[in-house]
């Protein structure tokens, strides 16, 4: 028998279904800056929208850590004289993080009505 005579075949039904997409962003969103990007990533659109909301911050997180970047480093950290600290520095990986945390937001007011919503900024009571 030829290889085509052993083949099975298979026979798979498929349908062309459409997918769409769709968001909504408020009028008073737009109004401010708004950046679009439209791009390709690889066989995907991606389409990115930036805009300002008023927001107030209400406290930052603020996280440093430091180690040895392995355990050589840290054996020399410890033990090694000072001279050879000096021509050898212990290398060392960190994390460093300093970013605000914020409040409430109010995505829906213009700008020019900022005034009327300090107090729901500040603390979060309905004006």
């Amino acid at each position: 028998m030829s290889e085509l005579e052993q083949s099975t075949v298979e026979e798979i039904v498929v349908e062309k279904v459409r997918v769409a997409v769709t968001g909504s962003l408020t009028q008073s969103l737009l109004h401010h800056d708004v950046a679009v990007a439209v791009t390709w990533l690889g066989d995907e659109l991606v389409v990115q929208l930036k805009t300002y909301v008023l927001a107030a911050e209400k406290e930052r997180v603020v996280v440093y850590e430091r180690w040895p970047e392995d355990w050589w480093q840290a054996f020399r950290g410890r033990w090694f004289p000072g001279w050879g600290m000096e021509w050898y520095p212990v290398r060392y990986r960190e994390i460093n993080i300093d970013k605000p945390l914020f409040g409430p937001m109010c995505p829906h007011v213009a700008v020019s009505r900022f005034r009327e919503h300090m107090q729901w900024l500040r603390d979060g009571e309905s004006v």
